[in-house]
């Protein structure tokens, strides 16, 4: 499961958010996969033996980022009050609103999905906070399965949302899943 990042030795945890700031700067202009070790740690001002110290590979940068973004996500989603659908929709894009250009620049980059796997490995956290909730969706078989199913339309809805040249409001996204889900039950 997810680390705690926020109990991380707090200079290692600042060496950490340098690392990923300058990987995200680099990401704007050049091709990840073009991105050196080197090039990262010149723009974070840091030495390789820090980067060596905390990751083994630049992927790692990324996974930490992310890991830290989904458990913020799940953090966010637990506080939620309403567990329908069209209420998840609107926290989930209230908060990837926030995150807009990351995730745009990583879509342009083809690195998306890196987000989608960092989530689904929070769906078994999400799964223990809906067990409550079971009786909504039947048996426990089949709150993980409307789960996933959900993680996945999310997902796309995501992906189509980031696309827009003007995103649309988390509430007017609420809505159209509210709507689709009047026309389709």
């Amino acid at each position: 499961m997810l680390q705690n990042h926020s109990k991380e030795n707090p200079s290692a945890r600042r060496s950490k958010q340098m690392l990923v700031s300058a990987l995200l700067k680099l990401m704007e202009k050049e091709e990840f996969n073009l991105i050196t070790i080197q090039e990262i740690t010149d723009k974070a001002v840091l030495s390789r033996r820090t980067f060596y110290r905390h990751f083994t590979q630049k992927e790692d940068i990324l996974n930490y980022h992310f890991e830290e973004i989904s458990a913020q996500y799940v953090q966010m989603l637990m506080k939620a009050e309403n567990l329908k659908l069209p209420a998840i929709s609107k926290v989930l894009f209230t908060f990837w609103a926030q995150h807009i250009d990351m995730l745009r620049l990583l879509h342009k980059r083809n690195l998306l999905f890196l987000v989608l796997l960092s989530i689904n490995k929070q769906l078994p956290l999400i799964y223990d906070h809906f067990k409550a909730q079971r009786n909504e969706y039947g048996d426990i078989e089949s709150t993980k399965y409307a789960l996933a199913y959900s993680a996945g339309g999310f997902w796309n809805m995501l992906v189509l949302w980031l696309e827009e040249d003007t995103p649309k409001t988390p509430e007017a996204l609420s809505e159209i899943i509210a709507d689709a889900i009047r026309v389709n039950v």
